[in-house]
């Protein structure tokens, strides 16, 4: 029946949703590299660059959080636990 399942008394169904533009939920991207930074103990992110490529395979459910914080540790330069990446990619939602 699709994404229709059955639960006991109770049918659920899936939902996704895609917010490209800040429609449904703010984003506040600089709260990424503003968190990243003090958790590094750092002012000034240096001459690392996001690794774009391996942005876009996380997106794709092609490699898992881990293999990304992991390349970032290289081309960011920022040496910080997967806990602490996960807590800097996770502030870019909420309020002002």
């Amino acid at each position: 029946m699709g994404a229709l399942r059955f639960f006991g008394d109770v049918f659920m169904k899936k939902l996704v949703i895609f917010d490209l533009g800040d429609v449904c939920v703010r984003i506040y991207v600089e709260r990424c590299n503003e968190t990243w930074l003090r958790l590094a103990g750092r002012e000034l992110m240096g001459d690392g660059v996001f690794d774009v490529e391996a942005g876009h395979r996380h997106e794709r459910g092609e490699i898992a959080g881990a293999e990304l914080w992991e390349a970032l540790r290289g081309s960011l330069g920022l040496d910080l636990t997967d806990d602490q990446w996960k807590e800097g990619w996770n502030s870019i939602f909420g309020n002002e």
